[in-house]
């Protein structure tokens, strides 16, 4: 009998880690069933990926495997109670393994952290396993569910989960605002919006090349790279020391740390 796969939320996230599985045939979607909150919620994941979506909670209690893709606000208020055994998975910023153990004692339960570009197999998820005693077969499973969206990132400690979330896991909007400020800059120069946008996409897809195809190379050595004795880049790269941009992006990402921590306590 194949194993069943529950999904409580399919927002982007969750989506992203669906998409991912469903695509690296880590499981098949006869073996998926997705809880939503509402008929167009059911009817959107129906669509979106072909698999089994409903408003009945009570579907979910049948799975062997539960992802917990909601907000973590939703926790407190979520009736929904695994059969003893269950393997649960919870993607919750900021969602002590201590509290999720506390509302399912009888289950097993991991912590992890996906991010968006998950989703198209370039993804970055760290794993916490905690003290639990996993089977081979069920950390092969987590393995394989995070694996196939991109890399994963095994941690000891579970502070580090919300310190990965604050850089792996928002990474790619502190990317995208920084391609934001490129293409404004050169609208502001000239550029039509539309070039200005393709420019700075390419050219950030470009520089992940780079570095994908030459991991040997620091990013400080590729900064070099670029940069010319009295040139154009190194007049830039002046500017973001002057404005110190190292400690506005460690400023961000203790904010968004210090975040995880408040959701932790509500």
């Amino acid at each position: 009998m194949a194993m069943k796969i529950g999904f409580i939320g399919c927002g982007k996230m969750g989506g992203a880690v669906l998409a991912g599985a469903l695509r690296a045939k880590v499981f098949s979607k006869d073996d998926v069933w997705v809880l939503e909150r509402s008929d167009s919620g059911v009817s959107r994941v129906g669509a979106e990926y072909g698999v089994e979506a409903t408003l009945d909670v009570d579907e979910l209690e049948k799975c062997d495997v539960v992802v917990l893709a909601i907000k973590p606000q939703q926790l407190n208020d979520l009736k929904f109670v695994p059969r003893d055994g269950a393997l649960i998975v919870s993607i919750l910023a900021g969602t002590k393994l201590i509290k999720l153990q506390n509302k399912y004692p009888l289950c097993k339960v991991v912590r992890v952290m996906p991010n968006l570009a998950h989703g198209v197999g370039l993804g970055a998820t760290a794993i916490y396993w905690g003290e639990t005693d996993f089977s081979n077969a069920e950390e092969k499973l987590v393995r394989d569910l995070f694996s196939a969206g991109g890399e994963i990132f095994e941690v000891d400690k579970e502070n580090m989960i919300d310190v990965f979330g604050a850089t792996g896991g928002t990474g790619p909007a502190y990317f995208c605002a920084l391609l934001d400020g490129f293409a404004r800059a050169s609208v502001a120069r000239g550029f039509s919006v539309e070039d200005a946008d393709r420019l700075a996409r390419q050219t950030f897809l470009g520089a992940g090349k780079l570095l994908e195809e030459s991991p040997e190379i620091s990013f400080d050595q590729w900064i070099k790279n670029v940069c010319s004795p009295g040139g154009t880049t190194e007049q830039a790269m002046r500017v973001y020391g002057e404005e110190d941009l190292v400690g506005i992006v460690d400023k961000a990402v203790g904010a968004s740390v210090e975040r995880a921590e408040e959701l932790a306590g509500e």
